[in-house]
């Protein structure tokens, strides 16, 4: 049965590879933030993919689940990290869930903070740095919220394939299937790689194996969303998308 990933138990702390030096590790943990779903009190995990340090307007994505649709508060309490003061929080915020996409399981959320603030990002793969070919068997980082104080914990895993997991509300998306099994808490994390992109988002288990949003169904979701310019190589925010309205587009 597929489980999706809502608590959190577990310390956060660096880990030894070759394949993810410390400042790899550094700017992965820096650009991952805890979140608490106001309404429901669900806590996860989010990672920021887009900061205007200028304007202090941060955009991040996150697993559909954790933020739930409530038609009257899309409210998300958001803990930053850095690690100039890991693992206390150097910032907190209350963001807004502007889209949901239920099928893959994402959702973005939107905040501002006052700038400038100590922020870090880690892109989402665009489609002219996608691999060719695709890699098999690959290692990667993933990052998730899981200590009992939602800290982010680092980890390396690695890729095994990619399935279509049985999900409980019956979506149908691809996802990379890993050898690891997150733990509670860790839905919404990001999976990267080693040149440092996002390549997936923490979905839950199935059978003793980690689920991420396949990266191709991220971009698809995003741009069908009409947040594809989260993956531009420069910030180009629509105006009706920079604001903290509360609305909440839905998609699927």
């Amino acid at each position: 049965m597929f489980a999706t990933l809502l608590l959190a138990l577990t310390p956060g702390q660096y880990v030894d590879s070759k394949d993810f030096p410390r400042e790899k590790q550094e700017a992965a943990l820096a650009a991952t933030a805890g979140i608490v779903h106001v309404p429901t009190n669900g806590e996860g995990t989010a990672v920021v993919v887009r900061y205007d340090k200028q304007k202090g307007e941060v955009f991040l994505l996150t697993a559909a689940h954790v933020v739930p649709p409530d038609p009257m508060d899309n409210r998300v309490n958001i803990d930053f990290y850095s690690p100039k003061t890991f693992p206390r929080p150097n910032l907190n915020a209350t963001g807004t869930v502007l889209a949901r996409m239920a099928n893959e399981d994402l959702a973005v959320i939107y905040a501002v903070v006052k700038p400038p603030a100590d922020i870090s990002v880690l892109r989402i793969c665009p489609k002219d740095k996608l691999p060719t070919p695709e890699p098999r068997h690959f290692p990667v980082l993933t990052v998730g919220c899981d200590g009992p104080m939602r800290t982010p914990r680092l980890l390396v895993d690695t890729v095994e394939d990619k399935r279509v997991p049985v999900k409980p509300n019956g979506a149908k998306v691809l996802c990379w299937e890993t050898k690891g099994v997150p733990a509670q808490g860790r839905s919404g994390g990001p999976l990267i790689d080693k040149r440092g992109y996002v390549m997936g988002i923490c979905s839950g288990t199935e059978n003793q194996r980690g689920y991420y949003t396949y990266i191709l169904e991220i971009q698809r979701a995003l741009s069908g969303a009409g947040f594809g310019w989260l993956m531009d190589d420069e910030l180009k925010v629509p105006a009706k998308q920079a604001v903290g309205s509360g609305k909440n587009p839905e998609k699927n």
